[in-house]
């Protein structure tokens, strides 16, 4: 703060902060702290970014239901859905596919991951059909 107080900029600050003290900090950061010290918070600490509360949609049993149910049976989540659904267990196909492969019970797809490459259709003149 003393950096800017003698009336460097939030650059010229990151610069002299890296080369003097080896202290990486971005120009965005800088201007955070500079706003907190002019509001009179001299704690500069960064708040954590983390949810006070992290909701879970699906108890545990019912995750176990179908991983159970994959395990023995070894159908696919639009299989498993009215099974469940007859259990009293509501979750969509995507969520169901979302456990399943955290839980490494399937292969994955083949072509997920890799890069299509698309072959333009073109001829040398116009009509050339």
């Amino acid at each position: 703060m003393k950096l800017k107080v003698h009336g460097y900029s939030h650059e010229e600050c990151r610069i002299i902060l890296e080369e003097l003290y080896g202290f990486l900090a971005a120009t965005r950061t800088l201007k955070r702290w500079w706003k907190r010290f002019n509001l009179g918070d001299w704690n500069l600490r960064d708040s954590s970014q983390r949810p006070h509360r992290i909701h879970h949609k699906f108890s545990a049993e019912e995750v176990d239901t179908v991983i159970d149910l994959r395990k023995r049976i070894g159908y696919s989540t639009y299989q498993l859905k009215p099974l469940l659904e007859e259990k009293g267990i509501c979750i969509s196909e995507s969520m169901m596919k979302r456990i399943i492969k955290e839980v490494h019970l399937s292969r994955g797809n083949k072509m997920e991951g890799m890069r299509l490459k698309w072959v333009r259709f073109e001829r040398d003149t116009p009509n050339s059909m």
